[in-house]
């Protein structure tokens, strides 16, 4: 950073930082001394700094408040965010995987639904024809039963009929015994009138007369008609009979047909009533198993719905959180620069010496809580505020000694810290060679040389450690402990510093002590 803007010449505001760190000095000046004594014989520990920091601050800011404007929960607002958005992510994938579990699952039942809507069709259809065909078995039953009612009613007049044959012809028969005994009298009696009529001399009233011989021939011939017509109805009963009998085994041939082909329709009338009945209770189990499908696929639905409604609420919820996340990480990101430049805009508008004590303050009292914390990334960004803190301290506010303190109270303390993965959070490096150009400006020998061993151990590399090497043994030289200098820069070895070793050799080489 610039921070030469209050060595430019005065300005009315300049001027009035000079008169205003004139008074402060003079306040402090004796309490300052005692101090300055102190810590620049290198006899405080990093505790005893800091708390004289603490203390010088308090002097030069009246009620001191160093909180600065610096949110220290936004990581951890980033994490819940984060830590939320992870759950809402697992939470809608959660719920899309059983989005599309129900959906398939909804599909399958659904097509299960239409099968047995299908399937109630064909059985309704089926039951309509089983109905249709039981209605025509009963009609054929119908007809079977009176085609065997008139087959009996034929039965029943064949044999009344043959009955009344049967006596007729009894009767005939048992007639024709009487008239052929009647026509064998009269023939008898007709042939004895005739002989006594024909006798030589008949006996007084033994010869018939005329009269009485036509009188029984009469009769015999009226016994032989009714004998020939007996017999004659006698024959044709006979034969009426017969074709009778005919007719009857006909008729009882007609109705034992019927009654089989009853019998049959009959089956055949029952096996279509067990078709229907089978076919009713087949119905009956498919609309009640079609009633639960429907009442399963509306519960399915519903479920669905639920789901559907669930899931579009998490991915906005999703979404806003992930927006507030991302919103997070950028401010997250970008807070340390911004409190920075902000800390920038603050100097170079400072109106007095005691806003730029206060802006250090600040620093510190932030770099503390920073390094406080578990989170590598601010304890990194706590070690620039203390740097930063140590140049406000040299540059804006001219105060050597203040910055000096920093270092030995702050940057001295950590410079070793590492993050949990074992990995410096700052480059030892730099920070030390700050903490040497502050001991420096503020002549702290014994500091700077301490640092410049610091220096000379945390070397990266060869090159680093010669010049690290060479800058303490010029320090070392210039307090008189030739020895310890000699023996330094005759260890360097890099091809850029050597000559320049040498060269302090030959110095001192040819000025003994």
């Amino acid at each position: 950073m610039d921070w030469h803007g209050l060595n430019r010449p005065l300005t009315a505001r300049r001027t009035l930082l000079v008169v205003g760190g004139i008074a402060g000095a003079v306040a402090v000046f004796l309490a300052g001394q005692a101090l300055l004594d102190t810590f620049s014989s290198g006899t405080s520990s990093p505790r005893q700094a800091r708390r004289a920091i603490r203390k010088y601050l308090n002097q030069h800011v009246h009620q001191a408040d160093f909180r600065a404007d610096y949110d220290l929960d936004l990581k951890q607002k980033v994490n819940l965010h984060h830590t939320n958005a992870a759950r809402l992510r697992l939470e809608a994938a959660t719920l899309q995987t059983n989005l599309n579990l129900a959906r398939t699952d909804f599909a399958r039942r659904r097509r299960q639904l239409d099968s047995t809507q299908a399937e109630t069709r064909t059985l309704t259809a089926q039951v309509r024809e089983a109905e249709a065909q039981l209605k025509e078995r009963d009609r054929r039953v119908a007809g079977r039963e009176a085609e065997l009612r008139q087959a009996e009613t034929a039965v029943a007049l064949c044999e009344s009929n043959r009955t009344v044959i049967r006596q007729t012809i009894r009767e005939r028969q048992a007639a024709l015994p009487p008239m052929t005994n009647a026509i064998t009298s009269l023939q008898a009696a007709l042939a004895s009138s005739q002989t006594n009529r024909n006798a030589p001399h008949p006996g007084p009233g033994a010869a018939p007369t005329r009269n009485e011989l036509s009188d029984a021939r009469k009769q015999l011939a009226e016994q032989q008609r009714q004998h020939a017509d007996t017999l004659r109805v006698l024959q044709s009963k006979t034969s009426e009979l017969k074709r009778q009998e005919a007719r009857c085994a006909a008729a009882h041939t007609a109705a034992t047909t019927s009654r089989e082909r009853l019998a049959a329709a009959k089956a055949d009338r029952d096996t279509a009533a067990a078709n229907l009945a089978s076919r009713r209770e087949k119905l009956a189990a498919n609309q009640s198993d079609l009633a639960r499908r429907q009442a399963d696929v509306k519960n399915r639905q519903e479920l669905l719905n639920r789901l559907q409604t669930e899931q579009t609420s998490r991915a906005a919820e999703l979404a806003e959180t992930q927006k507030a996340l991302y919103a997070g990480q950028r401010l997250l990101a970008r807070q340390p620069q911004v409190y920075l430049q902000n800390a920038r805009q603050r100097v170079a508008e400072a109106g007095s010496y005691e806003a730029i004590y206060r802006l250090i303050g600040q620093h510190l009292e932030l770099a503390g809580q920073l390094l406080s914390g578990p989170d590598p990334d601010q304890q990194r960004f706590a070690l620039h505020l203390m740097a930063d803190a140590t140049q406000i301290a040299s540059e804006a506010a001219l105060d050597d000694w203040l910055a000096a303190r920093i270092c030995q109270g702050y940057l001295w303390p950590n410079v070793d810290r590492k993050d949990p993965g074992g990995k410096p959070l700052h480059n030892p490096e730099d920070l030390l060679q700050v903490c040497v150009n502050r001991f420096q400006r503020a002549d702290e020998t014994n500091h700077v040389i301490h640092t410049q061993r610091l220096l000379l151990a945390h070397a990266s590399n060869p090159q680093r450690a010669d010049r690290a090497r060479f800058a303490l043994a010029v320090s070392l030289e210039q307090t008189g402990q030739r020895a310890e200098a000699i023996r330094l820069y005759r260890a360097v070895q890099d091809t850029n510093m050597l000559p320049w070793a040498e060269r302090r050799l030959t110095i001192l080489e040819r000025n003994p002590p």
